[in-house]
């Protein structure tokens, strides 16, 4: 009676646990938007980034694209990184999706020491910084990294810049040369003395005190 008992718990924890997996990858195919919340909300960033780009690829939505690379490149994950940013930069609605952002950012001030910070910083040079810096890591070439990283720097929106965000990875590197050809770029790019080319400058300044 006891092992009739027994297989009867163990068959019911086994179906119970085949249904969920069943329902799991049936929402996962047929909901990855409602997916991609549902994870990020357990803590699942990583899974929340692959629902987002899933969601991307189902239906085109410029802002899963951009949430599943930010996570990517945050995880460490430089490869699939990379190669959603490619399609990110590419996208017809990566503008607006950047201006629709800076303009949230800039909304949620709360006083004027925010909004005089949130007023510097653009978060499509943020975004193309984060890239910059998985570039780096992944080996590409230097010279096409701090071209990208300085055309996609404004002197007007100095704060988490993408010029900045590729020095700050270099330094972590101990890389002198490429903080070196930041400089140099920026200074044929018109931006010697901004702040954005101070801010490298002390970098390397830190970096060999």
């Amino acid at each position: 009676m006891k092992k009739i008992i027994f297989k009867t718990i163990i068959t019911t924890v086994c179906v119970i646990v085949l249904l969920g997996v069943a329902a799991f990858g049936i929402a996962s195919l047929v909901a990855p938007r409602a997916m991609m919340d549902f994870t990020a909300d357990i803590g699942l960033d990583e899974m929340s980034g692959d629902f987002a780009y899933r969601e991307y690829e189902r239906t085109g939505d410029v802002d899963c694209l951009a949430r599943s690379f930010l996570i990517a490149a945050e995880k460490g994950r430089d490869k699939k990184a990379d190669e959603r940013f490619e399609k990110l930069y590419a996208h017809e609605g990566f503008d607006g999706h950047c201006k629709a952002q800076d303009e949230i950012v800039r909304a949620s001030a709360e006083n004027e020491t925010e909004k005089e910070t949130f007023a510097r910083i653009s978060y499509r040079s943020y975004v193309c910084g984060i890239a910059a810096a998985v570039r780096y890591r992944l080996g590409a070439d230097a010279d096409e990294i701090v071209a990208f990283a300085v055309e996609e720097t404004d002197a007007q929106y100095p704060e988490l810049c993408a010029a900045l965000r590729l020095a700050e990875e270099a330094k972590q590197a101990n890389d002198r040369d490429m903080i070196g050809k930041l400089l140099v770029s920026l200074e044929e790019s018109g931006m010697k003395g901004s702040s954005v080319y101070t801010d490298i400058e002390k970098l390397m300044e830190e970096e060999h005190a």
